[in-house]
């Protein structure tokens, strides 16, 4: 691991030493501030390389992974003290929060070890462009901001439209914009790696997060008789697509990783199929949420009426959508518009989504009384709050609290006619 050595010279000044050890062998490199001349600004730049050294394992970098943070000129010779990096963003007191998240961002996409997926990089940007930029909290100055002003974001996101955006969002979304940018993004700003850009604590520090508001649970079918009246209405919208949902409602698969099914990971003959990837946008992505891999059992008629006749297509994907093409999350939804109008048109009016299916196989698979590490297991859960949250009633609970009740109370203890 690299460290910084602090070295006091005869005429009272201070440089640095950055040393490591390089395959266990004594330092390849060693990187003196002293011939640069950098004055206050040496211990500032020692640390940033030393950091730089530190995530790329303990090996000298590149110059093109130093020139992303402004320090290229560490592998020239020392002539003159090099100029301020011309990457470092603007000095705090004219940086405002928008500036501010904006580098972050910049930063986390120069990365070259631990960076996040292109998809996740353009949410940060998304949610910077929609509900942080329009709004007063982006234009504040990013080295001054308080708690309160986060807070009054917050209230804003929850009760007023952005300028740009076309809803008022909830509180999981403020949760989510807090936790993926706003606090790692004010973390970063205080450390060296920005070259301190605020020096104050980060304000997300004190700044309380909104009240998980509570919300209505997810529809789902709850008895064979609505799984019947479903499937009837996904058949006569479209065949093709009720086989998909079938199969999405049977194993609990998430939207994206049932779309992603290869062919070659069905196995016939153990009745499973292996969940290892996952669609993002049209990109089959080779990891699944939690970066694991799972067997899921499918029934067995299933298996051989709907998922085995489709193995002998040439499409890199079981199911494929009307076009032939992978399916795309919005022509999935506009089919499920009219399997909710004859649900409703068949006496059952919920609001199902794809995910409801996977609400209802995990509530049907802890109503029958499947160990809950097991169902996580099956699910692809990494936390096991979430199933927690999954789990709700269906009608054979309803049938067994009547029962049990009707035993507690039976007819007999009523003083009055009983109408049978």
């Amino acid at each position: 691991m690299a460290d910084i050595e602090e070295r006091k010279n005869a005429d009272n000044t201070v440089t640095y030493r950055v040393r490591w050890r390089q395959d266990g062998k004594r330092p390849a490199y060693t990187f003196n501030t002293a011939p640069h001349k950098l004055g206050d600004r040496a211990a500032t730049i020692a640390e940033r390389f030393r950091d730089l050294v530190t995530t790329n394992g303990d090996r000298l970098p590149s110059r093109d992974q130093l020139a992303a943070f402004g320090l290229a000129w560490i592998l020239s010779a020392p002539t003159q003290p090099p100029a301020i990096p011309t990457q470092r963003p603007a000095p705090a007191d004219t940086m405002t929060v928008t500036q501010m998240l904006g580098a972050y961002v910049d930063y986390l996409e120069a990365k070259t070890v631990n960076n996040p997926e292109p998809g996740t990089l353009r949410q940060y940007r998304s949610n910077l462009r929609v509900q942080i930029e329009p709004r007063p909290f982006g234009r504040l100055d990013q080295g001054t901001c308080q708690s309160e002003d986060v807070e009054t974001w917050q209230h804003e996101c929850l009760t007023t439209v952005s300028p740009k955006g076309r809803k008022v969002i909830g509180d999981n979304t403020i949760r989510t914009i807090r936790d993926g940018l706003l606090t790692p993004a004010f973390t970063w700003a205080c450390s060296v790696r920005s070259g301190q850009l605020r020096t104050l604590p980060s304000p997300m520090i004190d700044a309380e997060a909104p009240r998980k508001q509570a919300s209505d649970p997810h529809d789902i079918l709850q008895s064979p008789e609505e799984v019947a009246i479903f499937l009837q209405a996904a058949w006569e919208r479209d065949r093709n697509h009720a086989c998909m949902l079938a199969v999405e409602a049977a194993t609990g698969l998430r939207w994206e990783e049932i779309t992603a099914l290869p062919p070659h990971h069905v196995i016939p003959a153990r009745n499973v199929v292996r969940v290892r990837q996952r669609n993002i946008r049209g990109q089959i992505l080779q990891r699944t949420k939690n970066k694991g891999v799972r067997d899921v059992p499918v029934p067995p008629w299933m298996m051989r009426t709907i998922i085995m006749p489709r193995l002998s297509s040439r499409h890199d994907t079981v199911f494929r959508g009307p076009t032939g093409q992978k399916w795309a999350y919005s022509t999935d939804q506009h089919r499920w518009i009219d399997i909710r109008a004859g649900m409703a048109a068949a006496g059952l009016p919920l609001h199902l989504t794809s995910h409801c299916l996977r609400h209802t196989a995990a509530t049907w698979l802890k109503s029958h009384d499947m160990h809950p590490q097991k169902i996580d297991l099956l699910l692809g859960h990494r936390d096991s709050r979430v199933s927690s949250r999954y789990n709700q009633l269906t009608a054979r609970d309803y049938d067994q609290m009547r029962d049990i009740m009707t035993t507690l109370i039976p007819p007999s203890s009523w003083p009055g006619d009983v109408i049978e």
